[in-house]
């Protein structure tokens, strides 16, 4: 399973978050998350995969954007 799919989820990963290492990291955690629920078949399909890897980076994007936003309203109070 790993091997099928993990060229296409890197791609679509890296199509989202524009950086090699967090796109690795997003879908080696849509897999381990996949294989804690391995005794769930109903989810074995490429239809989660994607889905669970699009999902993945959109919460990345949007926690990564949280944190931008604090450090720039830090920097701003300290000048």
């Amino acid at each position: 399973m790993f091997k099928l799919y993990y060229d296409k989820l890197y791609y679509i990963a890296k199509s989202y978050v524009r950086n090699e290492q967090d796109a690795e990291e997003i879908v080696q955690d849509v897999f381990m998350k996949l294989w804690h629920r391995k005794d769930n078949k109903e989810i074995w399909t490429n239809n989660y995969l994607f889905t669970a890897t699009k999902n993945a980076c959109l919460n990345y994007l949007k926690h990564r954007k949280v944190v931008v936003d604090k450090a720039r309203n830090y920097y701003d109070k300290q000048l």
